[in-house]
């Protein structure tokens, strides 16, 4: 928000203003930025408004406004019997014109531009227009075309002199307390302001119907008002009077602002804020309510007519009570009157406020959290800091306590694995939105498809294996993974036993076994193949644990369990370790074990254990958690029959000093798991892994998935719980409806989550996200249990 202050000098339309000086606040913590201008005679200008005003005043007795009866209204000018809507239109125009030309003057135009480049069209601006000449007061400021050029700006009139009011301090509540005085309400329908208060929230409302002087008096003494609103007749005196404003409090009695003087300015001090007086020509009440120090002022500047007043009040209403800033919620409920000037003509040019410069603009829930005195934000230097209230500190420490409860919780809840299901999903959606990444140039994987099937028949025959193996092992990779059970011949003993031989003689290959579940769903290795050669092929998913078949982990190794069943497989080792070794062992680096932990090359790998979201799973063995890579197709892939077939056209590259897997990938041959990414085969979950570790060589081990220590989970889950509910109350230039707020702020959660990811960091994004949520609910039933 921008404050702006004008200060009009000495001087009027005839004479000039020889002196202007302006002030402009470009940070409420910051010393002002101050200009000076001036303005030059204009009579024109003067003349064009004295008779604007006389038609506006015989216009307007076509309609019973809220001041005097029409027959009281005098004229200036003789012949109006034939003024039309038209002819009342062409002197706004004509006014309007004259009176942006006079601001055009270089005099003040220089100034506007210097101010002008300091202001946003996108940003509040308060501007205060500081006067004590009744026509510059009365004066339509908003015609200025500044007010065109920034919607969100919006004009106050106030006196040259102010001080700031003495406050006494009282108790905080959570409600806005409004005396309405209904006056005389004769030929005006007063019940649809009462019905437009009533329907006002967090509001406690006292009626006066058409009270006393000594009644309204003594409601005025009664302590804690925040606002109060007149509704009925009103009037201005002349110029001998100084144009003191008038209140027909009932149907014989007016009374003026002086008449109730001690009153009010002891309403004032004990919190009086606001008045609002929906009724005609106010600016007089204005002026002697703006000598006692009263912070804010809603007026009326001419006669207004009763329809016109009722639409500005319930739109101000709307908008003030569901926490639009003041300024802004004037002039949306100013603008929303234009619907009206086909009948009402110049109705958008009515409703004033009257602002004490020494207090800052309140919102609607300033009115009751708000109880010490209002800093000054335009004297020199401005201080612009609201001193906290007990009711303020009372509320943070509500939300710090709901939030540290409701943390406890929810990491309870956590650590007990009642979370994990839905945190493994999270992961899943993490590792899918991951930036791609792409084929591993290290892996080369051997699909056999379904034409090779056509081809070479199924299951391939041994000798068709053998013929593969060798002519793969001609190009010299690092390591061959046959993941293709064969733990008895296709055809003839003899070309089994030449596999086999071939095998046993090329330690760089690596068959596989499965464990399964028992010795009847076990396969074991081909016949005289050692352990040394021989990786389980088994994937194991969650579906103890999360409910789903997802794979997520990979066991590298397996431990020793003194309760076991027979099994065929007897390896401890997985196909994945088995090659990764062998290539590893090629690049001269060593694979050892630390502790409990795989040490590849300098990069130690941990098991994996319960922490982060996982909690509850069976831990045995060296287990890894799996960042697959983001990639459509893991590797180069080649079939059987590019290997056998079209060896002219192989390009050797593709085959030297790589990790290559062998394995069905015809979609009659079942092996399809559920991943991260989607379905996928057996043979590339194992090239995933490989992939990963040697990956996390290279990159000593930054690729590798990780997360923080259960303290860390904790205090991330109480950040996010307890920030969440500041953030909720955070004072945006614009009220943001709370179920926007709370997505806004879980979106915020996500993406964090998700820029974390980015560095293979897991974070509790379930947790955090339900806790603030949960928070975010007992709060608001909290806060809507205090307002009722």
């Amino acid at each position: 928000m921008k404050l702006v202050s004008i200060k009009l000098g000495k001087g009027d339309w005839y004479q000039g203003i020889p002196t202007i000086q302006i002030q402009l606040w470009l940070n409420p913590h910051l010393l002002p930025i101050q200009f000076f201008a001036s303005l030059p005679p204009n009579p024109t200008l003067a003349s064009l408004y004295s008779h604007w005003q006389t038609l506006y005043k015989h216009l307007i007795k076509l309609n019973l406004p809220r001041g005097l009866p029409p027959e009281d209204i005098e004229f200036e000018e003789e012949d109006l019997s034939h003024i039309s809507t038209q002819d009342f239109e062409e002197a706004s125009t004509k006014l309007k014109l004259e009176f942006n030309c006079w601001l055009d003057s270089p005099s003040f135009a220089s100034t506007e531009a210097k101010i002008r480049s300091h202001l946003d069209v996108h940003e509040e601006i308060n501007l205060i227009l500081e006067t004590d000449n009744d026509e510059f007061r009365s004066f339509p400021w908003i015609i200025w075309d500044f007010f065109d050029d920034y919607p969100q700006a919006e004009i106050a009139i106030s006196n040259l002199e102010y001080n700031r009011p003495i406050l006494t301090k009282r108790n905080p509540r959570r409600y806005v307390k409004i005396l309405a005085i209904i006056g005389d309400s004769r030929g005006i329908d007063v019940e649809e302001d009462k019905e437009l208060l009533e329907k006002i929230p967090w509001a406690k409302i006292r009626f006066l119907i058409q009270p006393s002087r000594r009644e309204l008096e003594e409601n005025l003494w009664e302590k804690g008002w925040d606002i109060i609103f007149f509704a009925g007749h009103s009037r201005r005196g002349n110029q001998e009077e100084n144009y003191k404003g008038y209140l027909a409090i009932n149907s014989h009695e007016y009374i003026s602002v002086f008449q109730l003087k001690n009153a009010l300015k002891r309403a004032i001090q004990l919190g009086l804020k606001m008045a609002i007086f929906n009724s005609c020509d106010g600016l007089g009440l204005a002026k002697q309510l703006a000598e006692l120090n009263l912070p804010q002022i809603i007026v009326m500047r001419f006669e207004v007519p009763d329809v016109v007043a009722q639409e500005f009040l319930k739109h101000f209403l709307s908008g003030y009570s569901r926490g639009k800033s003041f300024y802004l919620a004037v002039r949306e409920a100013r603008e929303r009157l234009e619907g009206l000037e086909d009948k009402f003509p110049a109705a958008t040019w009515l409703p004033v406020i009257c602002q004490n410069p020494s207090c800052l603009p309140l919102s609607w829930f300033d009115l009751f959290e708000t109880t010490t005195t209002l800093p000054n934000p335009y004297p020199n230097p401005p201080l612009h800091t609201l001193i906290p209230t007990p009711g303020f500190h009372k509320t943070k420490l509500i939300h710090l306590t709901t939030g540290l409860l409701v943390s406890i919780l929810v990491f309870a809840l956590k650590s007990l694995g009642y979370l994990q299901a839905i945190e493994l999903k999270t992961l899943d959606w993490l590792q899918k939105h991951k930036p791609p990444s792409p084929p591993d140039s290290r892996l080369l994987i051997v699909g056999i498809d379904e034409e090779d099937i056509r081809r070479y028949g199924y299951p391939i025959a041994d000798k068709t294996l053998l013929l593969l193996l060798q002519r793969l092992q001609s190009y010299h990779p690092t390591a061959i993974g046959i993941d293709i059970f064969r733990d008895q011949p296709t055809h003839s003993p003899q070309e089994y036993h030449d596999l086999v031989s071939f095998i046993a003689n090329n330690p760089n290959i690596v068959t596989v076994c499965n464990r399964g579940n028992g010795l009847h769903k076990s396969v074991s290795q081909p016949k005289k193949i050692t352990m040394e050669q021989t990786g389980y092929a088994d994937l194991y998913n969650d579906s103890d644990i999360s409910g789903d078949y997802t794979i997520r982990r990979y066991l590298l190794s397996r431990s020793q369990n003194p309760i076991e069943t027979p099994n065929y497989c007897q390896t401890n080792y997985s196909l994945a370790w088995h090659l990764i070794y062998r290539h590893l062992s090629h690049q001269l680096l060593p694979v050892s074990v630390t502790g409990d932990s795989w040490q590849f090359g300098n990069v130690i790998i941990p098991p994996l254990k319960p922490g982060g979201g996982y909690q509850r799973f069976d831990a045995r063995g060296n287990q890894i958690l799996i960042n697959y890579r983001n990639t459509p197709q893991i590797s180069q892939q080649l079939t059987l029959r590019d290997i056998l077939e079209a060896t002219d056209y192989l390009n050797p590259h593709w085959l030297e000093n790589k990790i290559i897997l062998v394995g069905m990938v015809a979609d009659s041959i079942p092996d399809i798991h559920d991943t991260p990414l989607g379905k996928m085969r057996g043979i590339y979950i194992h090239a995933h892994v490989i992939s990963q570790i040697l990956d996390a060589v290279e990159t000593d081990g930054k690729n590798l998935i990780w997360w923080l220590p259960a303290w860390g989970d904790f205090l991330v889950i109480l950040f996010s719980t307890t920030t969440g509910l500041f953030f909720l109350r955070f004072p945006f230039p614009r009220k943001i409806p709370l179920p926007f707020a709370i997505i806004l702020f879980l979106l915020i959660l996500y993406l964090c989550c998700l820029l974390a990811f980015r560095f293979y960091l897991w974070l509790p994004l379930i947790p955090a996200g339900g806790g603030f949520f949960l928070s975010a609910t007992i709060v608001t039933l909290l806060d809507s249990q205090s307002k009722s």
